[in-house]
């Protein structure tokens, strides 16, 4: 937990909507532990959030989150600027995500708030860096107002950033995707994993891949490997969009199994009985999967993408394709895992777990938080300079 002095009057937490079970969510969810004074925001909440998962939480907007993008990112949008009178009375915002920081109003100096931004990914893709931005089978004219949107928040979300005292990036990789698009220092702070939570167990032979079942994860490239590898084990958790296109190319595979769940517990329970886990993602800002398996004290294999490299960086802890990698190259490389290789790296997965605590995540946080204010400082940048508005 974030210490009381580093928490001094009311601290509001801002993330855009509440839609997967990504780690953006979890993070932004996980909070409430480490700042139970702090009252967490978003703009609404999809179905597959309910019970404990709003718990404490307050919703700009009760109507269902829309399944259409355009309409989503513009609701969003328009909820966080008509809310800015709402948050103008916190002593802390510590706000994440591509919209929430529209809250911000840039014509309103910070005074003694404290406002701090913490970044999960690269900024706005689909306006910055349409290749990475676009959904493959989005209907043209959504995706023609998602340009739009895109071309109008650009300017208003670097505004926001002009008016924060301090840019967290979740990654190094993150952090120069800042630095190169807006010439800000940006310190990285990687996220909490509760690495309590997880245990070694004897593998029963099985590979792991439970990343959410998108394009952008490559979850097809595992299967395809492993039709290729009929005497090694997959299992496939979790759910999403393309979960059926799986299952149909794993057809006549009997060495692959799927498990349609997003349950922690049962996911849990996979990972620790497996020999390694397999997260090969389209240039991933972090990557909480790997240090969800280095806490279980299994190695993974990932790709030499984003931010994965710098959770691999240790030796010992698993293995890294190359950029872009072809299920041959996979398959290549699983063919010479073996059980007791991996058993043998179960002290170094744990080991490097451990860096990415809570208790080091809420030491660093609470003193960001207990800086004071720009508008406290006598280093006060002058306004409009975002190089210097943001302390590094």
């Amino acid at each position: 937990m974030i210490s009381a002095a580093s928490q001094s009057g009311r601290t509001a937490v801002l993330y855009d909507f509440l839609q997967t079970r990504g780690g953006a969510e979890r993070f932004t969810l996980d909070l409430r532990k480490l700042l139970p004074s702090a009252e967490l925001w978003f703009q609404a909440a999809s179905e597959h959030f309910a019970g404990c998962d709003l718990d404490a939480v307050h919703l700009l907007s009760r109507k269902p989150l829309s399944t259409t993008r355009a309409l989503r990112i513009s609701r969003c949008i328009h909820g966080f600027l008509r809310a800015r009178r709402r948050f103008r009375d916190y002593d802390t915002l510590l706000l994440s995500g591509h919209y929430a920081p529209l809250a911000i109003d840039p014509g309103r100096p910070s005074g003694s708030q404290r406002r701090v931004y913490y970044a999960h990914t690269a900024p706005l893709p689909f306006a910055y860096d349409p290749p990475h931005g676009i959904i493959a089978d989005e209907h043209p004219v959504t995706a023609a107002g998602v340009s739009v949107l895109g071309a109008w928040l650009k300017p208003r979300f670097e505004a926001a950033l002009r008016g924060v005292d301090c840019v967290l990036a979740n990654s190094s990789f993150t952090a120069s995707e800042y630095t190169r698009r807006f010439g800000i220092a940006t310190q990285v702070l990687h996220p909490p994993c509760d690495t309590a939570q997880y245990r070694w167990r004897p593998s029963d032979g099985h590979f792991l891949s439970f990343a959410r079942q998108e394009g952008q994860k490559r979850v097809d490239r595992v299967v395809a490997a492993f039709r290729d590898l009929p005497h090694q084990r997959l299992v496939v958790a979790s759910d999403g969009s393309d979960h059926d296109a799986l299952v149909q190319l794993a057809q006549g595979a009997e060495n692959i199994r799927f498990v349609r769940s997003i349950d922690p517990q049962v996911i849990r329970d996979l990972l620790e009985r497996c020999t390694a886990a397999i997260h090969i993602p389209e240039r991933e800002p972090f990557g909480m999967s790997v240090v969800e398996s280095l806490a279980a004290g299994k190695p993974a294999v990932s790709v030499d993408e984003g931010g994965l490299p710098e959770i691999l960086s240790s030796e010992g802890c698993g293995w890294l394709l190359p950029a872009d990698p072809t299920p041959a190259q996979l398959a290549e490389l699983v063919s010479g895992i073996t059980e007791q290789a991996c058993a043998q790296r179960r002290r170094a997965c744990e080991a490097r777990a451990a860096e990415f605590g809570r208790d080091r995540f809420a030491e660093s946080l609470g003193r960001v938080l207990a800086s004071p204010p720009r508008g406290r400082r006598s280093d006060t940048p002058e306004p409009g300079h975002a190089s210097g508005a943001i302390q590094g």
